[in-house]
This record gives structure tokens, C-alpha cells and sequence, in this order.
């Protein structure tokens, strides 16, 4: 290494140094360029989508489906948000006074008390149906 008298780098050696500073932010920045024209490429396509931005989201909307598809597996608090019940109706039309009902399913609920569950879902249906303005 040539260094001078007062041992400091030589010219040579700060230019050399400068230059690969200078190169490796030119690399780093094609690189960005590159990742960014990537990831722009794959939103415009609709591959990605922004987790931060809820412009390109679907608004949630309720599932449609009749009292008559009312099933064993559905939770009472699912049942009253898809038909849009008041809180008390059910637990006032199936004599319900367990406070733990609204996560349980049906099945679950028929099972601990000792229910045949066909008969208690459909006994849901018909209280649904009556709340919906149709016959049970």
C-alpha cells in the first residue's frame, strides 16, 4: 500500500473507495427501481393488493339465504346477524336461558339439553320464519 509520510491514504485509494461507494448505491437503487416496477407490475394485474389501503376492498355484505337452509352447524349469534334477529328473540321463542347459547351451534346446544337436533334446527327454522313474516 503506498501511503504517504503523514499515513494517510494515498489519491488512488480515496478515489477506489469512492467509486465502489458510488457503485454499490447505483446497484442498490437499479435494484429498487427493479422491485418496485415488479410489485407495480403485479398490483396492476390484481395479484397484490395493498393491506394498508381499503380502496380496492369489497365491502362485506351479509350472506342471503332462507330459514329453510338453516343448519346444525350454524352458531345462534350467526343466525341472528344473517337475519338481522333482535338479540332476545330467539332465546324468547326456544325457551333459551343458558347466557353462554350465542357461541354455541345448535347441534351443541341440542345435544347438551338433550334435544334431537333435526327437531330443534327445525324448530329455529320455524321461529325465523315467523320473525320473516312467512309460516312456519
Amino acid at each position: 500500500m503506498t501511503e504517504d509520510i503523514n499515513n494517510t491514504p494515498s489519491k488512488f485509494h480515496v478515489n477506489w473507495a469512492r467509486a465502489i461507494i458510488v457503485s454499490l448505491i447505483i446497484v442498490l437503487a437499479a435494484v429498487l427501481l427493479w422491485f418496485a416496477s415488479d410489485v407495480n407490475s403485479l398490483y396492476r394485474q390484481g395479484v397484490v393488493r395493498p393491506a394498508i389501503s381499503r380502496a380496492g376492498r369489497k365491502m362485506h355484505t351479509k350472506p342471503t339465504i332462507s330459514a329453510d337452509q338453516i343448519q346444525s352447524w350454524m352458531t345462534f349469534r350467526y343466525i341472528d346477524y344473517v337475519f338481522n334477529l333482535p338479540s332476545a328473540y330467539l332465546p324468547t321463542n326456544l325457551n333459551i336461558s343458558d347466557p353462554k347459547y350465542l357461541n354455541s351451534t345448535l347441534e351443541e346446544y341440542a345435544e347438551k339439553n338433550n334435544i334431537k337436533d333435526t327437531i330443534f334446527v327445525q324448530s329455529v327454522r320455524d321461529s325465523v320464519k315467523v320473525y320473516k313474516g312467512g309460516n312456519p
